[in-house]
């Protein structure tokens, strides 16, 4: 109702046992997930293991973990605030997505793939040395720093 929200009323709601219980479920469910997975998965710790998943997983989860990744709620909230302000420019950017996803799936994924490498990191390594391991690691932590600064305000 919008007559009892603090905008109108002053009036600050708090979370209610329901809320709370809610809540406690949905970290407890999480947590016994990780759990589980932890006992069963305990002998496996090998590397291609943990980051591959031993190369059985379905198609529908990893492209819905990949999905949930690249939406963040920076996404949700600022793509319609940038088309109602550059109505539908928007779209070039949708486009010029559709290409580079397009151009990965076909190109750089079957690569890094049969070379069964577990990072981009690990490729830059082999193919140039420990420096360029480094420096790619470094700007990969210099971009990440900047796009959490913008998230986080």
């Amino acid at each position: 109702m919008a007559a009892d929200y603090s905008i109108v009323t002053g009036y600050i709601k708090t979370f209610s046992v329901a809320d709370y219980v809610v809540f406690a479920l949905t970290l407890a469910v999480s947590a016994a997930i990780g759990v589980f997975v932890a006992i069963r998965d305990r002998n496996n710790v090998s590397t291609g293991e943990f980051h591959f998943g031993g190369r059985k997983m379905h198609v529908i989860p990893v492209a819905m973990s990949l999905l949930v990744t690249f939406l963040s709620a920076l996404t949700l909230l600022g793509t319609p605030a940038e088309v109602y302000n550059y109505n539908t420019m928007f779209w070039w950017i949708c486009l010029g997505y559709l290409v580079s996803v397009a151009g990965a799936t076909w190109i750089f994924i079957p690569f890094f793939y049969e070379l069964g490498n577990t990072s981009i990191f690990e490729y830059l390594e082999i193919r140039f040395g420990r420096g360029m391991r480094l420096a790619g690691s470094l700007t990969f932590i210099l971009q990440t720093m900047i796009y959490m600064s913008f998230f986080i305000t």
